[in-house]
């Protein structure tokens, strides 16, 4: 795995965070300019947005299918016939040593443009200045930290660290090690204007899946009653 300076800090110290993408690109950044810059980048199709909009559409297809082979043959025609809807979202991941932390890094694109990254990293007990440095590199990169809701902790004792800006986000979870248990840092990116956009989407999708369920729920029940109807039916035939 090549070794990076830790997260490829190129910006100064500002008052105010300014997460204007991930490393080396900016927002809206395409897909091939990722390929380009990035050794090693790999799809990640089990990325949680990415499973479930795949998932959200094939079930909304199988629907579609199972409605028109009930409305005959002209209605399976046209369903045939249909463009079949195009995942818009993909996730590309990486691996990369911040000194000496392996972290895996996904980068996140809605239309093949950058909306948001994570960078996991697992660490040792003994490899805790090396995971506090990057604390430090971040707060110099992207200024002091967004004040917590409670209390006045510093940032090395939050398990929650956050920089919230006007262009973009990144958010830290920390899970300090111990001996026998490895810590994590969780690094969330996302930009403020195209991540609305991808939740919006996400969110139709997942008001379609659920008319979807409740339309399968609601045959299912009706085809059990049928069943029971149909037996009793039966039994009283002869009694």
């Amino acid at each position: 795995m090549p070794t990076v300076l830790a997260l490829a800090l190129t910006a100064p110290t500002l008052a105010a965070p300014k997460v204007e993408g991930f490393g080396e690109l900016r927002w809206g950044a395409a897909l091939k300019e990722a390929r380009k810059r990035l050794v090693g980048l790999r799809p990640v199709d089990d990325a949680d947005a990415v499973r479930f909009e795949r998932d959200a559409l094939d079930a909304a297809r199988d629907e579609d299918a199972f409605m028109a082979r009930a409305a005959g043959p002209k209605a399976v025609r046209a369903f045939r016939k249909a463009k079949r809807p195009k995942p818009r979202l993909s996730a590309f991941g990486y691996w990369v040593k911040l000194d000496a932390l392996p972290a895996h890094i996904e980068l996140h694109f809605a239309d093949r443009q950058l909306y948001g990254a994570t960078v996991s990293i697992l660490y040792r007990a003994d490899q805790k200045p090396a995971a506090g440095v990057l604390l430090d590199l971040l707060v110099e990169k992207y200024g002091e930290p967004t004040p917590p809701a409670e209390g006045s902790a510093p940032p090395g004792e939050r398990a929650v660290v956050r920089w919230e800006g006007a262009v973009g986000s990144v958010v830290l979870h920390k899970r300090v090690a111990e001996k026998g248990a490895r810590g994590l840092l969780h690094l969330t990116y996302r930009s403020a204007t195209l991540s609305e956009g991808v939740d919006r989407y996400l969110e139709g999708l997942r008001g379609r899946l659920v008319q979807v369920e409740k339309v399968r729920a609601d045959r299912a029940a009706r085809e059990a009653q049928d069943k029971r109807d149909a037996r009793k039916a039966n039994l009283l035939r002869h009694l």
